[in-house]
């Protein structure tokens, strides 16, 4: 049985990736991985995680 959804060959895939990975907003956030490049917020910022729901998952 197939699951519904998109699916994108291989190729694409990698493809993306490796753009992203090129880009500036990636390279900032690998030279800092303990601070949210978009919010200036570090990730382990309690404080934070209860604003943005995205950090409160990582925070479980």
């Amino acid at each position: 049985m197939l699951m519904s959804g998109i699916y994108y060959q291989a190729s694409l895939t990698e493809h993306v990736i490796k753009n992203a990975n090129n880009s500036k907003i990636v390279q900032e956030q690998l030279k800092n991985p303990d601070v949210n490049v978009f919010t200036g917020k570090r990730f382990d910022d309690r404080k934070a995680a209860k604003e943005d729901p995205v950090l409160a998952l990582r925070s479980e």
